[in-house]
């Protein structure tokens, strides 16, 4: 798990500096989630969750290298139990746009 963790990790970092610095606080925000995630479904062995993750991710990193994305609020993933008025009232209250 370490290790999946670590490559993750770095995989993260080289993809950041693909990101215009007006998006990286963005991405940070979000790379943070992903970790999080990604962490707690290999705890619990979930590879599904892991690829669907992983999957999202890929596409997001297309929208973060759009300079223009810096006027979208960050996309955090949604939390267990959390309403979507909750959701889109963290996602916005993150900042990073």
């Amino acid at each position: 798990m370490n290790e999946t963790l670590k490559t993750l990790g770095s995989i993260i970092s080289a993809e950041r500096m693909r990101i215009p610095k007006c998006n990286r606080t963005k991405f940070d925000a979000e790379a943070g989630g992903l970790f999080r995630e990604v962490r707690s479904a290999l705890e619990i062995h979930d590879k599904t969750r892991i690829r669907v993750l992983l999957a999202f991710w890929s596409r997001r990193l297309t929208f973060l290298q759009a300079p223009s994305c810096h006027f979208a609020p960050p996309f955090l993933l949604r939390k267990k139990g959390e309403t979507i008025e909750e959701h889109v009232n963290r996602c916005y209250e993150q900042g990073g746009f």
